[in-house]
């Protein structure tokens, strides 16, 4: 993005933030709706370069709890749709609130099901239950609490939590 457009970012202090890469995954930071489409194009072009182009059908805009929502934007004859909530990462991204609500509930139930897919081995009578709960900690709880540092959670989201641990 350096190359595609410098004018693009958000500035924190004395540092200016462009985007966030992770594999073929990209979060372009912008602070004005009238920079969409400068920036996305830019990126388009800079990516043809390399052979690499732009999944539109993939591509959204979000505001993070900042300002208005964003209007559709048009680059390359396609329509990039505002969201309200955006999997990045396997993580939830919501405009609505600081709340991890949803983000948590998702993880509840993911944890649920590995639950479920394990009944053969909690009903196993030859594996202490030291043993079994090991395995609740290894194959239950990552699912469960995958992404937690980044959540905001309130007294309430922790006892709901809280109470799905005690019931496993």
């Amino acid at each position: 993005m350096d190359h595609a457009s410098p004018k693009v970012g958000i500035q924190v202090g004395q540092h200016s933030y462009t985007d966030i890469d992770y594999a073929d995954d990209v979060t372009l930071f912008i602070d004005q709706q009238e920079k969409y489409h400068i920036a996305l194009s830019a990126m388009e072009e800079e990516a043809s370069k390399f052979g690499i182009h732009v999944s539109w059908s993939k591509t959204k805009i979000q505001n993070l709890s900042c300002g208005p929502a964003p209007s559709p934007v048009m680059v390359n004859d396609n329509v990039i749709d505002p969201v309200q909530e955006f999997t990045y990462l396997g993580s939830i991204q919501s405009s609505n609130s600081n709340s991890s609500t949803s983000e948590y509930i998702q993880r509840i139930g993911f944890a649920a099901g590995v639950m479920k897919c394990m009944d053969r081995v909690w009903n196993q009578t030859n594996l202490s239950i030291s043993t079994k709960i090991r395995i609740y900690s290894t194959c239950v709880l990552t699912v469960l609490l995958y992404g937690l540092e980044t959540w905001t959670l309130t007294q309430p989201d922790w006892k709901r939590l809280d109470s799905f641990h005690t019931r496993c």
